[in-house]
């Protein structure tokens, strides 16, 4: 079987999730059950979701708060300075 791209990106993304990436400013990490409430805000924001159908159906957003944290990818950027 030969791997395409996407899949041989998703194959590596699995060897190292959950993955974080610190800096002195930021912190990049794998978006937890704790930001439900975050994500919900940007699922359903009408200008965050203008390019992108309008927002999101609470159906949809519940299915996103139920994957994570297991969802290798979604990423939460965190400012250090405030948390």
């Amino acid at each position: 079987m030969k791997l395409t791209s996407i899949d041989s990106v998703d194959v590596a993304l699995d060897r190292v999730w959950p993955a974080e990436l610190r800096t002195d400013r930021f912190l990049l990490r794998p978006v937890s059950s704790e930001d439900g409430s975050l994500v919900r805000a940007l699922l359903t924001d009408d200008r965050v979701r203008a390019h992108l159908g309008g927002p999101a159906a609470e159906e949809r957003v519940a299915a996103q708060k139920a994957a994570y944290p297991t969802t290798a990818g979604a990423w939460a950027v965190v400012r250090v300075a405030d948390d």
